[in-house]
């Protein structure tokens, strides 16, 4: 296929959307991969041939996203102008769980999920979890209180398989770690 079929083909299936179980539209998967190629910094346009196992979404919503402003650590700062799609993808080669949203191009959450994140309901449609790797505190404004349960609810969900992938790991480095018993 030439590079400008593909350029059509990637630019139609980017612009295609799923509709959620709540009605909502999200991104297609084509267009979660082009983004993620982009913000690994590999040519998106080269996608379809590449070989690499990319993360899939598991769960998606809306929502106005925040972090803790970095000076005060008191104050609320957006950083979406509008309520964008935040998703919890799930890597199956690594065994992680990512907490991402995109503001057209721009990753303004990229969250591994830890056994040691709260999130915490803080009102009725504002919930928050700090992020030690990441150095920050998010923020997400959802639209209605079963948006916000939803979303925590799928939160304790994936920390409890991060808790139970990171048990099952140190189970494996430690069985390699011992020394092998042999018999007189």
């Amino acid at each position: 296929m030439s590079t400008s079929g593909l350029d059509y083909h990637l630019v139609a299936a980017i612009n295609r959307s799923v509709t959620g179980h709540d009605g909502v539209e999200f991104p297609s998967e084509a267009h979660w991969a082009f983004c993620f190629y982009y913000l690994l910094g590999l040519n998106p346009y080269h996608m379809a041939y590449a070989e690499i196992t990319l993360e899939q979404p598991i769960f998606s919503t809306r929502a106005h996203v925040f972090q803790i402003d970095p000076n005060t650590k008191k104050n609320w700062v957006p950083t979406s102008k509008h309520a964008v799609t935040v998703s919890y993808f799930y890597d199956s080669t690594r065994n992680v769980y990512r907490i991402i949203s995109l503001d057209g191009s721009k990753a303004i959450i990229n969250s591994t999920i830890t056994p040691n994140m709260t999130f915490t309901k803080t009102s009725q449609k504002f919930g928050q979890w700090a992020d030690s790797r990441a150095n920050t505190v998010y923020g997400l404004g959802f639209s209605s209180e079963h948006h916000l349960s939803k979303f925590a609810e799928k939160f304790q969900e994936f920390k409890e398989a991060a808790r139970l992938a990171k048990e099952k790991s140190q189970e494996k480095m430690e069985l390699t770690s011992t020394p092998s018993q042999v018999g007189i």
